[in-house]
């Protein structure tokens, strides 16, 4: 038997049930009943044990669902062992598993409207960690399917995070989107050295975010 998960390091957020996708590989030439169990886990998180029978010579996924507690800890890289059990012997699966808090998540009503266009962003979303990460994204989804034309060109977007209206940060994508037959998909990821040291009050004084047209 040959098992491992699809990814080395899996990045979750509290409050998160969390699916790791694990392929196993039966060589033999006979059925194998096996058990998923989680011999290692960070603190405050569960996994559900899996039982399954794997057919011969056969390499398939099975997913394994993990809760993330609000009492985890924050932290990158925190080791994860899970143990599959069969015929009396045993594998184990390792990965690392990164975890963070959220204490904002965005998502605005309605469009945010092209200048010049009578297109929008169908949505624009926005997550904030209190270790000083953040990330947005926007999705051009629909804009005008079918057609050749180019909004985006030489455009760029911008994400302003302001803190008591008095500490700022932002970021820019370059948005270019070709002809509008599929939708396209920005994000980016980044850390903001504020968010980390005023996390608390930044929590409790609140946070605003714009997104506009740079």
């Amino acid at each position: 038997m040959i098992v491992y998960a699809e990814q080395g390091d899996i990045l979750t957020i509290a409050d998160k049930a969390t699916d790791i996708r694990v392929v196993t590989n039966n060589a033999t030439a006979a059925p194998v009943a096996a058990t998923f169990t989680a011999a290692q886990l960070p603190p405050g998180v569960t996994m559900d044990p899996l039982s399954v029978v794997i057919p011969p010579q056969s390499a398939l996924i099975y997913i394994l669902k993990f809760r993330v507690d609000h009492t985890s800890q924050d932290g990158n890289n925190q080791a994860v062992l899970v143990r599959l059990n069969y015929a009396n012997q045993s594998r184990l699966i390792n990965f690392m598993m990164s975890i963070f808090h959220t204490f904002i998540f965005m998502e605005p009503a309605g469009d945010t409207v092209v200048e010049g266009t009578s297109l929008g962003i169908p949505w624009a979303k926005l997550s904030m960690w209190n270790d000083g990460h953040w990330w947005w994204g926007i999705d051009t989804m629909n804009l005008a399917p079918g057609t050749d034309i180019d909004p985006f060109r030489f455009r760029n977007f911008t994400t302003t995070l302001t803190f008591n209206a008095n500490k700022a940060v932002s970021d820019t994508i370059d948005a270019h989107v070709g002809p509008m037959t599929a939708n396209q998909y920005y994000d980016r990821t980044n850390f903001s050295p504020w968010l980390r040291d005023y996390f608390l009050n930044a929590a409790q004084g609140g946070v605003t975010v714009e997104l506009k047209k740079k």
